[in-house]
């Protein structure tokens, strides 16, 4: 099994989110140097090499105080000891503490009802069979005792898939996509979660977003695997903590009851004589279509429904043609319901509910919007709510935002990317921005600088012409063709040798006509 440990002290792993393609396990060099014993045994025991094995029929369980769990969690568990620990149990053979199981809340606390199976471990090299299955069963004892409706557990995707929560009979709630943590590059000896660099508990300038004030103080973003969610059900008949959510969420995009920063509003139909919910500008421009087609007879919000695992739903739109024929539409991006898990079982339970009730199901996507593509469609959005409401507002928001966004672009990015070269009218080295050098080499074939006139707007610049007779001192004038020292030209810095074209007889006499009108 390939064993990988990223430094990360070294910057080329920062803003790396590469790892899901890395194989095997990973860790992080700190938690390497700091706990390579436990990071050992955790590989070991991965690989079923053990110096003892014992039956968990032959161990009894027994409670144990949090000094005792929290000194055997200190020397065997990678995460070491559990500050939010409620309750410990311990695995005993023949009085010896061989494995200990907690359970406790969560930093931050997703449900009251729910609890945290926060730190199992075994002694290193033993091998108990079924002894995580007997610690857990005691737990589940406590946790209904204590009227708890569910258990949750979370893995790490860096060292393990998860396995033994499938086998003490947890189900998979939720895959997170990876996520970051920050490291100190003034001191880069550990990490730092992003919880702990919030705005509101790092003292973070009023203006800035997090991750700038995290720039500004040297911190760097350092991403991990993601994590997965599993959930042990103690009461099977109790509304889980999804479903609540699910159905608190349904009800909210009925009523149109959101927070979020996206377009929405409320579309004002003259077909259904009413005010019909928009949640994005996908549903809008949906709307506006349906609206507007001759075909269609009415349309609303679709209604709420149970899917097969008791979670609210609430498809987008139900709509009603001339033909009474009716027909249940999604609107998604269609980039959301090919790669999104979640976005595929809604689709396929709404259309399971469709079926069930033997009407047409669609997916809407901007394939169906009649516009370019999803920028086209976030803008066409943001133009018809101006002109229907009368608040331009956007335009100048948005306009801002596009300023900021540059702005960040080129200080995080642009800015910092330079190259080192030697520029032959100067006789210097330069070290101009790698995009500026680029569009310079594609404008005019070779380097030249903005002295000699290598600017990469407007037309294609001519190189200076080098004056041959700069060695003596002396230089031709444009205007009477003669030859003459430096001292009878003026001085002009743009030019290769530092002098105007024209001598200062020719520019006086020229000077002197345009004022006397003989010169037009």
């Amino acid at each position: 099994m390939q064993i990988t440990i990223i430094d990360i002290k070294d910057s080329k792993n920062y803003e790396n989110k590469n790892w899901q393609n890395v194989e095997g396990m990973i860790f992080f060099s700190d938690e390497w140097n700091s706990r390579k014993d436990q990071c050992q045994n955790f590989i070991k025991a991965h690989n079923k090499i053990y110096s003892k094995k014992i039956h968990g029929r032959k161990c009894e369980v027994k409670e144990i105080q949090s000094e005792e769990a929290n000194k055997f969690f200190s020397q065997h568990h990678i995460q070491g000891r559990n500050n939010l620990g409620v309750v410990f149990f311990g695995l005993f053979y023949e009085n010896e503490l061989i494995g200990a199981m907690s359970l406790g809340r969560h930093s931050r606390q997703i449900s009251e009802n729910r609890i945290v199976l926060d730190r199992f471990c075994v002694a290193d090299g033993i091998h108990i069979q079924g002894g995580a299955t007997k610690l857990f069963s005691r737990c589940v004892e406590w946790a209904k005792s204590r009227k708890y409706d569910e258990i949750i557990s979370f893995s790490d995707n860096r060292l393990t898939d998860g396995h033994l929560y499938e086998i003490m009979g947890f189900y998979l709630e939720k895959n997170y996509k990876s996520d970051y943590c920050y490291v100190d590059t003034k001191n880069p000896s550990c990490r730092l979660s992003k919880q702990s660099q919030k705005k509101s508990s790092s003292g973070c300038p009023k203006g800035m977003t997090e991750f700038e004030w995290a720039n500004v103080r040297g911190l760097k973003k350092l991403w991990d695997k993601g994590k997965k969610r599993w959930v042990y059900q103690l009461d099977p008949n109790a509304i889980t903590w999804t479903q609540k959510v699910s159905a608190r969420c349904a009800e909210q995009n009925r009523k149109g009851d959101f927070k979020q920063s996206h377009i929405r509003g409320y579309f004002k139909s003259e077909k259904c004589k009413t005010e019909i919910y928009y949640g994005s500008s996908y549903e809008l421009r949906c709307m506006y279509l349906l609206e507007n087609n001759s075909n269609v007879a009415s349309y609303r919000r679709a209604d709420t429904f149970i899917d097969s695992n008791k979670m609210s739903r609430n498809p987008d739109l139900h709509v009603i043609y001339n033909d009474k024929s009716i027909e249940i539409i999604e609107v998604k991006p269609e980039s959301k319901f090919q790669k999104e898990d979640y976005a595929k079982k809604q689709i396929a339970e709404t259309k399971k509910y469709a079926d069930n009730l033997g009407i047409k199901f669609s997916v809407w996507t901007e394939k169906d919007s009649l516009l370019k593509n999803d920028h086209a469609i976030i803008n066409w959005a943001r133009k018809f709510i101006a002109e229907t409401t009368g608040n331009f507002d956007w335009i100048k928001k948005k306009k801002e935002n596009d300023k900021t966004k540059a702005k960040k672009h080129y200080d995080n990015v642009i800015s910092k990317n330079t190259i080192e070269i030697y520029c032959e009218y100067c006789k210097e080295n330069h070290n101009p921005l790698r995009l500026t050098y680029e569009k310079n080499i594609a404008k005019n074939g070779t380097y030249i600088c903005e002295k000699h006139g290598g600017f990469i707007a407007g037309s294609k610049p001519k190189k200076k012409k080098e004056n041959p007779y700069s060695v003596d001192g002396k230089k031709q004038c444009n205007e009477c063709k003669e030859i003459k020292l430096f001292n009878e030209f003026g001085i002009d810095k743009t030019k290769s040798d530092g002098h105007a074209t024209r001598c200062k007889i020719c520019r006086t006499n020229s000077a002197r006509k345009k004022y006397n009108g003989i010169d037009s």
